[in-house]
């Protein structure tokens, strides 16, 4: 099922997704990059958890899944999984959401 926008803009429906409004109020996909929208970081609280990497990644992640982006929430899991170091960890996480 397509839905046209009146700007000629295509968006494709498909199952389980996740909606969000822009700062302009417009209803886009979670996963706004296909539809050529890029998606600001999320703000995150990375304190309170005694630099806990596991934690902090939790924050992190539900943070990405609550803005409705949910791929980069799984990306950013991999990629802090595959890192040597937990400076390295805490670099990846502060890529996909913004530390507040």
């Amino acid at each position: 099922m397509t839905w046209n926008f009146l700007d000629g803009t295509n968006l494709y429906h498909t199952e389980n997704i996740n909606w969000h409004y822009d700062d302009g109020g417009q209803k886009i996909k979670g996963e706004g990059a296909k539809m050529g929208i890029e998606l600001k970081k999320p703000k995150c609280k990375l304190t309170g958890t005694n630099g806990n990497i596991f934690a902090l990644l939790g924050k992190a992640s539900r943070a990405l899944k609550d803005a409705g982006q949910r791929d980069k929430a799984l990306e950013m899991t991999k990629k802090v999984f595959a890192s040597g170091s937990y400076d390295e960890a805490l670099n990846i996480i502060q890529q996909y959401v913004e530390a507040s």
